[in-house]
């Protein structure tokens, strides 16, 4: 196992317990009768309380912005990935950290 693999296994690993601990609270809080999610799992989990992540703005603003780094993305793949994959990796990392950066800005 490379280095590699070894490192997407542990996150996959991570991601799965995540989701697990996640539902075993949802759990526990259905059967004491308690809300599942509250504003602070909100704040946890998306960064803005419950009343901003509900407003139908919010997820067209969030859907317009998944659409144009999906399509991004693929002219990425592509048009670049022929050219090598120096060029592949460069490009998609100087997008990726667009998206984190503007994101962000955009949603709010």
């Amino acid at each position: 196992m490379t280095n590699a693999e070894f490192v997407v296994s542990r996150a996959l690993i991570f991601l799965l317990l995540f989701a697990l601990g996640w539902l075993l609270l949802l759990l526990k809080r259905k059967l004491q009768g308690r809300d599942l999610f509250t504003d602070a799992d909100c704040r946890l989990l998306f960064g803005m309380p419950k009343e901003t992540l509900l407003r139908p703005g919010l997820w067209r603003r969030a859907a317009v912005t998944g659409f144009v780094a999906l399509m991004a993305g693929f002219n990425i793949g592509v048009l670049l990935l022929i050219h090598g994959f120096a060029w592949f990796t460069t490009a998609w990392a100087l997008s990726a950290a667009a998206v984190v950066i503007l994101l962000p800005r955009f949603l709010k």
